[in-house]
């Protein structure tokens, strides 16, 4: 039997990849941001024998609004109904597991104020170093992807914001790898 393996990154521009046992791109949807569009792609999937899922557990950032926030729930529990309803295995993995197996994690430099700037012009310059380090942790994973997919006959990197693709798509890798 066939082995197929499907990475889910959930949220709003979200994604699906599917890769064989040979580490293969078979398809990458997009989330379409329609439950019935949506419910399609779980069609097909629940066609296909042998196939097991890695999704990504939710996790909030301390700056995201409220309505952010629920619409992440939302379509993370939108795909979680969906794997249940069509009785499809997954696993749900957190970011930091996948991430480790790549080598995409990254440690936190703590950073110390120093005594002649204002605690706001402190939390600036942390605002901006946390957004150049997420900033900089999707181009690797994003550089990752390229490299380790790159005998893909999709053309799927075009630009650096399908990052949701390349996460998806070393999810269903991870997923490969903790099911051998």
């Amino acid at each position: 039997m066939n082995k197929h393996f499907a990475g889910i990154d959930p949220g709003l521009t979200g994604c699906i990849a599917l890769i064989d046992n040979n580490a293969k791109i078979l398809n990458v949807y997009d989330y379409p941001n329609n439950s019935r569009k949506l419910f399609q792609v779980y069609q097909r999937l629940n066609k296909i024998d042998g196939l097991t899922v890695c999704i990504e557990n939710i996790m909030f950032m301390g700056k995201q609004s409220f309505s952010a926030q629920f619409r992440y729930l939302a379509t993370y529990f939108e795909h979680i109904y969906l794997l249940n309803l069509f009785e499809i295995p997954y696993k749900i993995v957190n970011s930091q597991d996948w991430k480790k197996e790549f080598k995409l994690n990254k440690t936190k430099e703590r950073l110390i104020r120093p005594e002649n700037i204002t605690d706001k012009e402190f939390k600036l310059i942390k605002d901006r170093k946390t957004r150049a380090n997420k900033k900089e942790q999707k181009d690797l994973s994003f550089d990752i992807a390229r490299s380790f997919f790159d005998n893909s006959d999709f053309v799927l990197f075009l630009r650096n914001e399908h990052h949701n693709r390349a996460d998806a798509l070393l999810m269903a890798e991870y997923s490969r790898r903790i099911t051998k």
